[in-house]
């Protein structure tokens, strides 16, 4: 998945108050210099406001997202639905403008993944692929 506009941002949002965390990779191509660089972030989700998994890039530069894993903090009393959309950043508030992925975790510790090669994936805490996609 590529970002390739400095207002395009990759948020997510939970259907109710949570608390997730996750760490997102990704690669910049710079296409003035032709420099690609790797970067990082970490993102909390406490409660049901969006928050920004991977920022828009520069502008002049695509960023591509290698890998997303997050999950819900261990002892969140509630199963959790979570968006991941494409979305626009105004102040602090992020408008989701295209879903990309939606998922329900179940209580305990499932985790959603995201990598190029396999797509979006969710798993229970002993690493076994559920097929739960929420709609």
């Amino acid at each position: 998945m590529n970002l390739s506009a400095s207002t395009t941002h990759l948020s997510v949002a939970a259907a109710s108050n949570c608390t997730v965390n996750g760490t997102s990779h990704y690669e910049d191509v710079n296409h003035r210099t032709g420099a690609v660089s790797y970067g990082s972030d970490s993102f909390a989700l406490a409660g049901a406001t969006g928050v920004a998994v991977v920022d828009a890039p520069d502008p002049g530069v695509t960023r591509r997202i290698l890998a997303i894993t997050c999950a819900e903090v261990a002892g969140t009393p509630a199963a959790e639905t979570l968006t991941f959309s494409i979305s626009t950043l105004s102040g602090s508030t992020y408008t989701p403008t295209t879903m990309v992925f939606k998922a329900a975790l179940a209580v305990g510790a499932e985790c959603i993944f995201y990598s190029p090669e396999a797509g979006w994936v969710v798993t229970a805490s002993v690493g076994e692929r559920l097929i739960q996609v929420a709609t």
